[in-house]
């Protein structure tokens, strides 16, 4: 079953959440490169994942909330410091849905 395009983020939208995102929690403020850890950014502790995460599924500035989707509270659980940016993207754009 295809999914219609505005019912999904599109890649470049996950790329801005992302960067509007990791910079928001504290991260560094490096280029985007999919294939980097999350550790790469300045995120070495779980604490430090999950603020980032939060800030990914409820930050209405930033987050998938900025481009009216919503996401989980669980949906990005299991990312840790060694996680890649492209399993995160990936997640957000599987798992986002048109908030209602």
């Amino acid at each position: 079953m295809s999914v219609a395009a505005d019912q999904q983020l599109g890649a470049d939208q996950v790329a801005q959440i992302l960067a509007d995102c990791i910079r928001e929690a504290g991260g560094e403020n490096n280029e985007i490169v999919l294939t980097k850890t999350l550790q790469s950014y300045g995120f070495h502790f779980q604490n430090q994942v999950d603020n980032l995460t939060a800030v990914i599924i409820g930050n209405a500035d930033f987050g998938v909330r900025k481009y009216g989707f919503r996401l989980s509270g669980d949906a990005l659980n299991f990312a840790t410091p060694s996680t890649t940016l492209s399993d995160v993207a990936d997640a957000i754009q599987d798992k986002a849905t048109p908030a209602p």
